[in-house]
C-alpha cells in the first residue's frame, strides 16, 4: 500500500529535478540536489532518491568524483585509507638528510586530485592566469602557497566542497599507489621516462598537458615530474623512532625468605616505531616478560616488562637488559641484584686521636649501609672506656643507610683498643679495630667487606617533538611550506616520491604549481 500511494509521487520526481537542475547547477546552490557530489545534478540522482522514497538498497557512489566549475570539469580520486612507509629507504643513493628517517605513517580515506589543477580550471575559479607557458591543459604554474588558498577558497565558495591542499603524508600515500602500491622509485614506476616529464625526456623548455604519460597505480598522473606541487604542512624534520625506557638501573633486593624471585618492572614506550619490540636479558639467573610486544601495542603507549631474579642468594650476579626495534636506537637496561650485605665506610683500624687533657670524650663518626638484610643490625664494642651509640639500628624493609657513632670516655694517656663488631642475620660478622690515643695519624680509608652501594639512575629519553603517526599533519608552525614531486626542469632525484622541496609560502616559480585534496 505504501509503495502504490508512493509511485505516483515518485513518477513525477524527475521531471521536477530536471527543471530544478538548471538553477540548482548554479554555483552555490547545486550541491544540494547533487545526491551523488559528482558535480552535476543528473537523473542518477533523481533515481537514488526514488530508491530511497521507495526503501530499495542504494548502491554506495562511485570510487571517484567528477565536478564542474564554470563549464570546466576536473577528477578527484578516492584513496582508500592505509598504513605506509614514509620516507626514503636506507639503501636509496639520492635521498637527502630529511627524507630520513622512515617511519610508519597511517592515512584515513581521502579524496586527492587525478592531476593537477590545469590552467583553465585555476581560470574558472580566479579568472585569471598566472603561468608563464600557458595552455589550458597545462599545470597552473608561478601560483604561491597563499595564492593556493586563495583559490581553494574561492572554490569551495563555488562547489560547497572542503577542498583543501593534501597533507605532506596523502601525498607521498598517493603518490606510492596507496594500497596497491608497487614499490616504486617514482610514482607509478622505476622508470621515470614513463612516469612524469622531467629535464631529461623532453625537449622543450616548457611545462606539458596533464595525464599524457601513464598513471600510477591509483590512476594519478604527473606525481613525478611536471610541476611541483604545494602541500599543506610545515617543513620540518621527520621524527625518529624512539624507545623510551623508565629507567636505565634496577636493583633486585628484598629476595623472599621462602627462596622465591624476586622481580622489578620497568616500562618501554614506542614512538614511531615500524616493526615489534624484542627484549633479551644476559646474565645467569635473569629472566624479562614479556621478550615480544607487538607494534600496535607500544607505539605511544606505556608497556610493563617485568625483570626476574632466581639465582643464587648468596653472591652477587649482573645483567644486561636489551630493547630492540627495528629503526630504532636500542636501549639498555643494567640489572643487579645484592646478596644481603653490609658495607661499613670506616678505616681499620678506626683512631681515635687526639683526646682532650681534660678528660672530655672523643667520637667519630661510621656510615653503614645494609641491603636485602632480614633483620636488624646490631653493634658492639669491646673494650674498657669505649661506647658506641646507637647498638642497634632498624632495618628499613632490608635497608639501612645510616650513621653511629664511636666514643672514647676513658682517661689512660696510653692507646687503649677495642674490638668494634657489626652483626646481622645472614650475613657474615663484621669486626673493625679500634684505638684511642693521643695524636696518632689516621690510616688510609678503605671499604669493609662488600662494593659500594649502587645507584638507580634514570635513562629515559625525552619525547621526541614533530609528527604523529596516525593521519600527521606536521609541525604546527615554521618558515618553510612542502612541496613535493619534483617538476619539468628537475633532475630524476627530484622526482622520487620521497623527496621533499621547501619554500617559504610567498614564493612564486614556474615549476610550482598544486594537486587539490578532498
Amino acid at each position: 500500500m505504501k509503495n502504490a500511494l508512493l509511485k505516483p509521487l515518485a513518477a513525477l520526481l524527475p521531471t521536477a529535478l530536471m527543471l530544478l537542475s538548471p538553477i540548482c547547477s548554479q554555483a552555490g546552490d547545486y550541491h544540494f540536489a547533487d545526491v551523488n557530489r559528482d558535480g552535476e545534478v543528473s537523473l542518477i540522482d533523481v533515481n537514488t532518491v526514488i530508491d530511497v522514497i521507495l526503501g530499495k538498497a542504494v548502491e554506495p557512489p562511485q570510487d571517484n568524483k567528477t565536478f564542474i566549475v564554470n563549464g570546466v570539469p576536473f577528477t578527484m580520486v578516492r584513496v582508500e585509507g592505509g598504513m605506509f612507509t614514509m620516507g626514503a629507504a636506507d639503501e636509496d643513493p639520492d635521498a637527502f638528510s630529511d627524507e630520513r628517517p622512515t617511519r610508519m605513517v597511517k592515512v584515513s580515506d581521502y579524496y586527492i586530485g587525478q592531476t593537477e589543477v590545469t590552467q583553465e580550471l585555476w581560470e574558472a575559479v580566479m579568472g585569471t592566469n598566472p603561468s608563464v607557458f600557458t595552455g589550458p591543459g597545462n599545470p597552473v604554474e608561478r601560483v604561491s602557497w597563499d595564492d593556493c588558498k586563495e583559490f581553494i577558497r574561492r572554490l569551495n565558495a563555488l562547489t560547497g566542497q572542503p577542498f583543501r591542499l593534501p597533507t605532506e603524508a596523502e601525498w607521498e600515500f598517493a603518490a606510492r599507489g596507496g594500497n596497491k602500491s608497487g614499490g616504486y622509485l617514482y610514482s607509478g614506476s622505476n622508470n621515470l621516462n614513463e612516469a612524469g616529464w622531467w629535464d631529461g625526456n623532453h625537449s622543450t623548455y616548457t611545462t606539458l598537458n596533464v595525464a599524457q604519460l601513464a598513471p600510477n597505480e591509483l590512476g594519478l598522473y604527473d606525481m613525478s615530474g611536471n610541476v611541483f606541487e604545494w602541500c599543506n604542512d610545515w617543513h620540518g624534520g621527520y621524527p625518529a623512532p624512539s624507545i623510551t625506557v623508565s629507567t636505565g638501573m634496577i636493583l633486585l633486593e628484598d629476595i623472599p625468605v621462602d627462596g622465591s624471585s624476586t622481580s622489578a618492572t620497568i616500562s618501554i614506550n614506542g614512538y614511531q616505531l615500524s616493526d615489534d619490540v624484542y627484549i633479551s636479558i644476559s646474565g645467569d639467573g635473569f629472566s624479562v616478560s614479556p621478550q615480544h610486544i607487538r607494534v600496535g601495542d607500544i607505539n605511544n603507549k606505556n608497556v610493563s616488562v617485568t625483570v626476574n631474579y632466581s639465582g643464587p642468594r648468596n653472591q652477587s650476579a649482573e645483567g644486561i637488559i636489551t630493547v630492540r626495534s627495528k629503526n630504532a636506537q636500542d636501549k639498555t637496561i643494567y640489572a643487579r641484584y645484592h646478596c644481603p650485605s653490609l658495607e661499613v665506610f670506616a678505616s681499620n683500624p678506626l683512631v681515635l686521636a687526639d683526646i682532650p687533657a681534660d678528660g672530655d670524650h672523643t667520637t667519630q663518626s661510621v656510615t653503614i649501609v645494609g641491603n636485602n638484610l632480614s633483620d636488624d643490625v646490631y653493634l658492639e664494642i669491646v673494650g674498657d672506656g669505649f661506647v658506641v651509640s646507637p647498638n642497634r639500628i632498624a632495618s628499613n624493609d632490608g635497608h639501612v643507610d645510616s650513621e653511629f657513632t664511636v666514643s672514647y670516655l676513658g682517661e689512660s694517656t696510653d692507646p687503649d683498643t677495642a674490638t668494634l663488631i657489626i652483626s646481622t642475620t645472614g650475613v657474615p660478622m663484621q669486626t673493625i679495630a679500634v684505638v684511642a690515643k693521643k695524636a696518632i695519624a689516621e690510616s688510609d680509608t678503605t671499604v669493609v667487606d662488600g662494593e659500594l652501594k649502587l645507584m638507580i639512575a634514570n635513562n629515559a629519553n625525552q619525547a621526541y617533538e614533530g609528527y604523529v603517526d596516525v593521519n600527521p599533519k606536521g609541525p604546527g608552525t615554521g618558515f618553510y611550506r612542502i612541496m613535493r614531486g619534483g617538476a619539468w626542469n628537475s633532475q630524476s632525484r627530484f622526482c622520487r616520491n620521497s623527496y621533499r622541496y621547501s619554500r617559504e609560502p610567498s614564493f612564486k616559480h614556474f615549476s610550482v604549481g598544486l594537486r587539490l585534496a578532498l
